[in-house]
């Protein structure tokens, strides 16, 4: 069986094209429209919440990179679904990394939607590697990642840096959090390979199913992110 590590998966996932995402390009795309053209420079200091921008609108622009999202990963699900149609990285099935390539990008998506500063995934380090998997604990209904995640919420500030989080991070001796977190990764990961292994049997329905399994985890694992960062938005 593959080896199944969260913590070189996400190692993997970043380095496919496109899932690495700058905050302020990010930002000055979504709010490009003439009604923020006042108020684009505070949502890019500040955030959207803090610039004015109300929940609802809010919530569409992230529905919007779910959706998006969504497509795309569903789409190369049943690309990777139909025989030969994927390679091996290592020994971890590309469509899982490419999987959660998607699931990284609407990650950061959500993020800077809701008050996050830029992680900096290009100088990744310990620290920025467990927030993101505690990210990861939430859209898998992990409890534990959730009360973490709380706390990190809280300890975001406007100055707050990549650095500053990750160290946040290791003050709250959340750690043990994204322990439990990856173990539990690990094991959904082994089933949803195996799966998706034996969908690609039959040829054009595996590619059907494959495709099938992606809407059925990926959008409600980002709507589950979603919902907990509107909720804990309030007290960021």
């Amino acid at each position: 069986m593959a080896n199944f590590d969260i913590r070189v998966i996400v190692e993997k996932a970043l380095e496919l094209p496109g899932v690495r995402i700058n905050r302020e390009e990010y930002l000055r795309r979504e709010f490009s429209k003439d009604k923020y053209k006042k108020i684009l420079d505070d949502i890019i200091k500040q955030g959207p919440i803090k610039a004015g921008i109300k929940h609802d609108d809010l919530e569409k622009h992230a529905k919007k990179s779910i959706n998006l999202e969504t497509t795309k990963a569903t789409t190369l699900s049943f690309l990777s679904g139909l025989p030969g149609g994927v390679a091996m990285v290592g020994t971890i099935p590309a469509d899982i990394v490419q999987f959660y390539g998607h699931v990284l990008r609407v990650i950061q998506k959500l993020m800077y939607l809701y008050g996050w500063y830029d992680i900096n995934t290009d100088e990744m380090d310990d620290g920025i590697t467990n927030i993101i998997i505690i990210f990861l604990g939430v859209m898998n209904g992990v409890e534990a990642a959730q009360q973490a995640l709380k706390q990190l919420c809280v300890a975001i500030t406007e100055k707050t840096t990549s650095s500053i989080a990750a160290k946040a991070l290791t003050r709250a001796a959340l750690y043990p959090v994204a322990k439990k977190v990856s173990a539990q990764m690990s094991v959904k990961m082994v089933n949803q390979a195996a799966a998706k292994g034996a969908a690609k049997v039959v040829p054009v329905i595996g590619g059907i199913v494959s495709g099938g399994l992606t809407i059925l985890t990926f959008k409600p694992m980002s709507h589950r992110l979603l919902k907990e960062l509107k909720e804990d938005s309030y007290d960021c």
